[in-house]
């Protein structure tokens, strides 16, 4: 493989041609330039509104609001400053605020902080204060989560995503394989349907949230590995690929109450689990032509996409989406058309 730190690559999932994309649409795409004002807002700061439609109000809105970011998460935004504005203040605060992930939190939110801190090492790359002994760190976090037992699928399919980042970031061919083949088994896990089967393990309210987190991790595997020249997002095993679970995602966003594994899902609370998971339907959408209309609603209500799972994705990956049609104009009966 042996990427290193090319004049391609600059993060685990975006690149300078993904760079050069946002810039190019950021005059002219309302909704990728504001990804570009939430970089530069301040906490809390209104952006706008968006479209919140319920099922009570089809045409309700919502103001759109950049979030409190605290702890690896703001370390991570001023890293994605110094890395896309060079902002070297930013990158200062970032390696300040850079902890590895505490060790008493639960496997799969210690693996998810790992890929986050990962992350912000390889944006930080070119930071002059970044420690020289970051890479022996990272590979001794990396030893610790692998070696881990997981406790049931999702952990398993997490610790595969981690696995990657550590190959790229560390430059390891044989990790690197091993994650290839390791993608290629968890798409052989999806039924035709989209649900991934180890992550259905009985009827209960976690089942979506598993899922949907298994999907993500699924689909950062596959743009880490863009990232590094390596092909996943086209892999198909019996037709099936990972935009197969991504759209099934994305039906059970706008009907959760269809969900067959459990009654009683309340849409607020997947609304919310969509929000803080859901930023890797911008890098579905760029990469694959599978998705469609429902996905472009999907991001039309919940653009600009941030988590520290990936990143701001609108800005790095966001496709324009077609014009909103005018809304439709009462008529009453004696009104001539």
């Amino acid at each position: 493989m042996s990427i290193g730190f090319s004049p391609h690559f600059l993060a685990l999932f975006f690149g300078s041609d993904d760079i050069a994309h946002a810039k190019q649409q950021r005059e002219q795409q309302q909704d990728l330039a504001l990804a570009w004002a939430w970089l530069d807002a301040p906490d809390g700061a209104q952006l706008g509104t968006r479209p919140a439609p319920t099922a009570k109000d089809p045409d309700a809105t919502a103001p759109i609001l950049k979030p409190t970011l605290t702890g690896l998460a703001a370390a991570h935004v001023a890293a994605l400053r110094f890395r896309l504005l060079g902002d070297h203040e930013a990158g200062s605060r970032a390696l300040a605020a850079l902890t590895s992930p505490p060790a008493d939190a639960p496997l799969l939110v210690r693996l998810m902080d790992a890929l986050t801190w990962l992350d912000c090492g390889t944006l930080l790359h070119e930071h002059p204060d970044r420690p020289a002994a970051w890479a022996d760190h990272a590979r001794g976090l990396l030893a610790e989560l692998l070696a881990a037992a997981p406790s049931g699928a999702l952990e398993q399919l997490w610790q595969d995503v981690l696995r990657m980042a550590g190959s790229i970031v560390l430059d390891d061919d044989a990790s690197f394989a091993a994650s290839l083949a390791a993608y290629r088994a968890h798409i052989a896990r999806i039924h035709p349907e989209g649900y991934i089967k180890p992550m259905i393990t009985g009827e209960d309210a976690d089942t979506l949230r598993r899922q949907l987190l298994a999907t993500q991790g699924l689909v950062l595997m596959a743009e880490m590995a863009h990232q590094a020249g390596a092909s996943l997002w086209a892999y198909q095993d019996r037709g099936i690929s990972i935009a197969t679970a991504a759209s099934y995602c994305v039906y059970y966003y706008f009907f959760p109450e269809q969900w067959k594994w459990y009654k009683g899902l309340a849409e607020d609370e997947v609304r919310a689990l969509y929000t803080a998971h859901g930023a890797f339907f911008e890098m579905a959408q760029r990469r694959t032509t599978l998705l469609g209309k429902a996905t472009e609603k999907l991001l039309e209500e919940q653009r600009p996409y941030y988590c520290p799972q990936g990143g701001l994705t609108t800005l790095t990956h966001g496709v324009p989406l077609p014009p909103r049609p005018a809304p439709k104009k009462r008529r009453w009966f004696w009104q001539r058309a």
